[in-house]
């Protein structure tokens, strides 16, 4: 229990630590923060570790302990939570931010530099987190003290990519990780029927949101969340979180007109995309490809680079060496979203390894594993 300064009311944390396995233990960490109101009522915060970091100062002192304590005992310790205690959008958050927005893309529970700095500073190395749904590997280290915290990011068994993650203890401070998808699920369709009559029912008074009923065709589990993330996309995502213009504009250039346009001067490059979009043409349908290519690689990391046809990938690889000048004209014009577009899905598109791989805590290496 602890207590909030300006009130006398008492709060849980419900971290714990426990040793499910000789030599091995599992400490959990209670990232929930419940703030007072003026109305005398408590508020959760939901947005994870950055204000766990202000409010909860008593937890960093707590895990520090035990840390001590667990090499003083010579076990080996893991971390695991609810939310990440690292940045997970392979270092494009602030980038995104930029583009899209703070409050989209879940930007508002990417932890600051100064709240991994402080989680690092405990001691704590390896930690696993979830609620965000996504496959990722994120590490930050502190140049002055080299205190290094890696953050794995475990999928979500319900929706792309829907995988689960094994670790395995190799060496002293060695581990391998493993991440297994989930591609087949018994009695998957069980409820296609019901949504089979949900769709007849949108389509005959026609409702908005009217879905696309061939995932209901969908040939197994993997392919299923895939389409359900295609799905996504196109009717909540891209309402929701994208500019218009940068949509529209992905929506009528094709590989070639992208490649030469990452060549031309701003002027030159800002005049071409003027062209491409005239407001006296009616909108395009349906989702542009390199759209669905980022939502593969955002939410599945190397699970979703393997879904991208080796046709695309090296188009995006010539792309990227083409070295798009971010800095294209003035802020919020069509160049500079699309070359902010194009860095995020750079940093994406080489990220850390997140399938199978190995951590050497000593040496302070991560190594993609076959």
């Amino acid at each position: 229990m602890y207590s909030i300064d300006g009130s006398e009311g008492l709060l849980p944390d419900a971290s714990y630590v426990v040793e499910p396995t000789e030599g091995i233990w599992l400490l959990a960490l209670d990232g929930n923060v419940y703030t007072p109101s003026e109305n005398g009522n408590w508020n959760g915060s939901s947005i994870g570790f950055n204000q766990a970091s202000i409010y909860k100062k008593h937890q960093l002192d707590w895990i520090q302990k035990v840390v001590a304590e667990a090499k003083k005992r010579h076990k080996t310790l893991i971390s695991f939570s609810h939310y990440p205690l690292v940045e997970f959008h392979d270092g494009a958050s602030e980038e995104m931010k930029s583009l899209f927005g703070q409050e989209k893309f879940q930007l508002a529970r990417v932890p600051s530099t100064e709240t991994s700095k402080q989680y690092a500073a405990t001691g704590l190395q390896l930690h696993f987190a979830g609620h965000m749904h996504i496959n990722d590997t994120g590490i930050y280290q502190d140049q002055l003290s080299n205190n290094t915290l890696y953050n794995i990011q475990v999928p979500s068994l319900a929706a792309f990519p829907a995988a689960y993650k094994t670790i395995q203890k190799t060496g002293q401070n060695q581990f391998e990780i493993q991440t297994i998808p989930l591609n087949e699920v018994d009695h998957m369709n069980e409820f296609f029927d019901l949504y089979r009559m949900e769709h007849r029912w949108l389509l005959e008074n026609q409702r908005p949101g009217i879905w696309d009923s061939t995932i209901l065709a969908s040939k197994d589990y993997a392919a299923y969340t895939k389409n359900h993330l295609k799905e996504l996309t196109k009717s909540r995502f891209i309402p929701s979180d994208w500019p218009k213009s940068l949509v529209a504009l992905l929506q009528t250039m094709n590989e070639e007109e992208l490649l030469n346009w990452s060549k031309m001067d701003p002027k030159e490059g800002a005049l071409f995309l003027s062209k491409k979009i005239s407001p006296t043409e009616h909108p395009l349908s349906g989702t542009p490809q390199m759209i669905e290519d980022f939502y593969l690689l955002k939410n599945g990391d190397e699970l979703g680079r393997n879904l991208i046809p080796s046709d695309r990938i090296t188009f995006y690889q010539s792309l990227f060496s083409a070295q798009v000048d971010t800095k294209h004209t003035e802020e919020k014009s069509l160049s500079s979203q699309l070359a902010q577009f194009i860095g995020i899905f750079q940093k994406l598109f080489y990220s850390l390894p997140a399938d199978h791989f190995q951590i050497d805590l000593n040496q302070n290496t991560i190594e993609k594993r076959d």
